[in-house]
């Protein structure tokens, strides 16, 4: 922003920072609310892990937004007030340090203007020049042709300058702001905005009159490439994403090549079998469905964990409650799986072979240690005393069938000296590494077979479990969390860009892109082996706050440079948007994959697939911002006040201003088969201006 002859050095610079506050803190706040709102949603999840992760990253973004607009700012002003900034009146250490890399000090505004021979050229000159510019690489396809303003110099620019501003139309489309800030913002950079040039060179080129195909003469066939291209690419990696997979085994925190891993991996394949794999489904008896948990803190599980709620109500010894557990035994050994394919090829729900039955078993030790029943209750027959007297000396003397070299410690319970529960188990027929939907069928097996055991009144409570279930429920909880995060997520940054933008049509664009993001990441992941676990379902929901940063910037700006700028036709808004903000969103995308790249040397896997994702975020987040988002505003974006959130909530906000608005040079392409938007009264003095090829 260029300094007034007559404006002393603190008010430029409050100047300056005021108009840099104003348009960053709005731009800022965007991108910071829609990625808070992202880590939010996952701190919803019944996860903990995911849980706090999202809350931590959620305060840390908004602290950070405080210091951006708060502390940032002071420590500028401070530093150009009391330190001198970085020109050659600044501190020594900062001269000395950019001699050594062989940069000159920038001179300050009074040396450059004593350099020129004179004092510093006025602000209207200076916009003129700058508008000039802006006309001949924003306007080239619509800017009038005036002798006077092409003959080049400051007075060419500034007779162009002073007829435009006084006629307020540039072009026949461009209403040029009378305000020195808006005029001076339309300056561009040639060396900074190489890139927005590149861009716009391949946006804007069209097929030319003997190409081939009559109907795409005139067409922007790198525009739609760079659309259909997206697109596909998009579409191709979320159907991969849809082939994610949830994890059959706990999360791995080392590398394969750890010497910690190595050893975990090895004590795995040769110090168990293969039945291992699969889980043990057990029937409970004696504990109540309820666990008091009074004191349980989610953020300290293995601490005040509960207690389990024991049934004083049932009693083996009693003969319907022994007969109903022994029939609970023989239903386990036969239940199949009806039409589910979960259970093959056995199709039973457990191994027959594997089912460890403790009141079968002690009937038949009781029958041959005491030539009796244990349920005989007989004239002499066995008291209740006497039974589970006989149980505990069976419990301590004996082994399971299936487990020569096991115990019944853990399936005929013991509390305090007295019997309290007892466990029937069998091996499942589903292994720990079966799909998530085999295991819900497995489950819904079980629940089946504990609704048709029979419960009399001295076994009134039966449970199935079986660590099967937890990882069942932690992958169910995965998706479930996954899904609402997504449903907070997309809505609260479409939500986010049609403020930001105040146009619907390019936010729809924008989640458009944002859509296409975060299927490319999770497809990508797919291809990588990966399976949808904690860090996999992290990433889903915060990649729509990542990838929103850079299609808010540029749609701010197409915006902007409608309502602000008086740029009413869409590739005018499209070029701006590019040449303005284009380095500044390459600049960004490095700045964050690069913070994220230092993570590919760290040991935990957790880290490494967190800074990978960070990385191929921002990848794709710049690829899709750039070349699907920006190419759709150039060949469809909105044009006048097309799309413009006035129109659909008239009780909310005012429409916008369409005096001076036009959209002369977008009716119709006529021979350059482009479809064309027509929004706004168009003026008589454009009739005669040249139609804006799209």
């Amino acid at each position: 922003m260029p300094r007034r002859a007559d404006e002393s050095f603190d008010s430029w610079r409050h100047r300056r920072m005021a108009d840099s506050y104003s348009r960053a803190m709005q731009a800022v706040f965007n991108t910071s609310f829609t990625t808070t709102a992202a880590f939010v949603s996952t701190a919803i999840s019944p996860i903990m892990p995911i849980s706090t992760f999202g809350i931590y990253a959620s305060i840390c973004i908004v602290v950070n937004y405080l210091f951006v607009i708060s502390l940032t700012p002071s420590a500028i002003i401070l530093h150009e007030k009391y330190m001198g900034g970085f020109g050659p009146g600044g501190p020594c250490w900062v001269n000395l340090l950019l001699a050594k890399v062989g940069v000159r000090a920038l001179p300050s505004q009074d040396e450059s203007a004593a350099a020129q021979g004179g004092s510093e050229a006025p602000l209207e000159e200076k916009t003129a020049v700058a508008h000039a510019s802006v006309l001949q690489s924003v306007k080239a396809d619509t800017c009038v042709k005036d002798e006077r303003g092409q003959n080049g110099g400051a007075n060419g620019a500034k007779q162009l300058g002073d007829e435009e501003r006084a006629s307020g139309v540039v072009g026949g489309s461009l209403r040029v702001d009378r305000s020195p800030t808006a005029q001076a913002a339309l300056a561009v950079d040639d060396k900074t905005e190489m890139l927005g040039r590149v861009l716009v060179a391949v946006f804007e080129y069209e097929a030319p009159p003997s190409f081939p195909v009559p109907w795409l003469r005139g067409a922007k066939l790198l525009s739609w490439g760079c659309v259909l291209g997206c697109l596909a690419t998009g579409v191709t990696l979320l159907a991969y994403a849809s082939m994610l997979s949830l994890p059959v085994e706990q999360e791995q925190f080392l590398p394969v090549d750890h010497v910690v891993q190595r050893f975990t991996d090895g004590s795995v394949k040769f110090l168990t079998s293969s039945g291992d794999s699969y889980p043990m489904m057990n029937l409970v008896w004696g504990a109540k469905p309820d666990i008091k948990r009074p004191n349980f803190d989610p953020y300290k599980p293995d601490d005040n964990r509960g207690k389990a709620v024991l049934d004083k109500n049932f009693d083996l010894s009693d003969p319907q409650a022994f007969n109903a557990v022994a029939d609970a035994c023989a239903k386990l050994r036969v239940k199949t799986c009806g039409k589910s394919k979960a259970c093959d090829p056995l199709g039973t729900m457990v191994r027959p072979d594997s089912v460890t039955c403790a009141v079968d078993e002690f009937e038949t030790w009781h029958l041959a240690q005491y030539g009796a029943s244990a349920t005989d209750r007989g004239q002499g027959g066995v008291t209740a005393a006497d039974f589970y007297s006989r149980l505990l000396t069976f419990r301590e003397t004996t082994t399971p069938a299936a487990d020569p070299y096991g115990s019944w410690e853990d399936l005929i319970g013991v509390v305090d000296g007295k019997f309290a529960y007892l466990v029937v188990q069998g091996s499942a027929t589903v292994s720990f590494q079966a799909i998530n939907g085999d295991k819900g069928e497995l489950l819904e097996v079980s629940e089946e077979l504990v609704s048709e055991l029979e419960k009399p009144p001295t076994a009134r409570h039966v449970l199935q479990v079986s660590t099967l279930w937890v990882w069942y429920a932690t992958n169910v909880a995965l998706i479930e969390g996954m899904i609402t995060g997504l449903a907070i997520a997309f809505p609260v940054a479409f939500l986010v860009l049609a403020a930001a933008t105040q146009n619907l049509l390019i936010a729809l664009y924008a989640i458009l892109s944002i859509l296409m993001i975060v299927g490319s990441v999770l497809g990508v992941a797919q291809r990588e082996g990966w399976s949808l676990g904690i860090i996999e379902s992290i990433a889903a929901v915060i990649v729509v706050g990542f990838s929103v940063d850079y299609t808010i910037h540029m749609g701010h700006m197409y915006d902007h440079a409608g309502k602000h700028l008086g740029f009413e036709a869409r590739h005018e808004r499209a070029r701006y948007a590019i040449l303005k903000m284009s380095s500044t969103v390459l600049a960004g995308a490095i700045t964050t994959a690069g913070s994220g790249s230092f993570m590919f040397a760290c040991q935990i896997v957790f880290f490494k697939k967190m800074g990978f994702l960070i990385c191929v975020t921002i990848a794709f987040s710049l690829l899709f911002s750039l070349f699907l988002f920006m190419p759709l505003l150039y060949v469809a974006g909105p044009a006048g006040n097309c799309g413009h959130v006035a129109h659909f909530l008239p009780c909310l906000c005012a429409a916008p201003s369409t005096s001076g608005a036009s959209n002369g040079g977008l009716a119709s392409a006529g021979s350059t088969g482009a479809l064309a938007t027509t929004a706004g009264p168009v003026k008589a003095h454009q009739n005669n201006s040249a139609p804006a090829r799209l």
